[in-house]
């Protein structure tokens, strides 16, 4: 984790996706935003490709990622109790 990429912001990398099953879960308790960015050669299944991190910034919700193909993350599951709808809610799609 990383607190000095933005300030009030933590940031996470996570590991290469080389391993299928591999499930990596992370909730915001706080006030503080949570960047999830993946190794520099993998990307987010449905994000806009490689250099692109994933932006949590609501206190409550929560994201769980699996590998499901080497390189790449997908969002299995998402919560944001403030927005129960289909609005994308605090998951934002940003580049470094």
């Amino acid at each position: 984790m990383d607190g000095d990429a933005e300030p009030n912001a933590i940031t996470i990398t996570l590991p290469a996706a080389t391993t299928t099953g591999l499930r990596y879960s992370f909730s915001i308790i706080d006030a503080n935003d949570m960047i999830i960015d993946p190794d520099g050669t993998n990307h987010f299944k449905g994000g806009t490709g490689n250099g692109k991190y994933l932006r949590l910034d609501d206190t409550g919700c929560s994201v769980t990622f699996e590998c499901l193909e080497t390189n790449s993350w997908t969002i299995t599951a998402a919560f944001d109790p403030n927005v129960l709808s289909t609005d994308t809610g605090p998951f934002k799609w940003e580049a470094p």
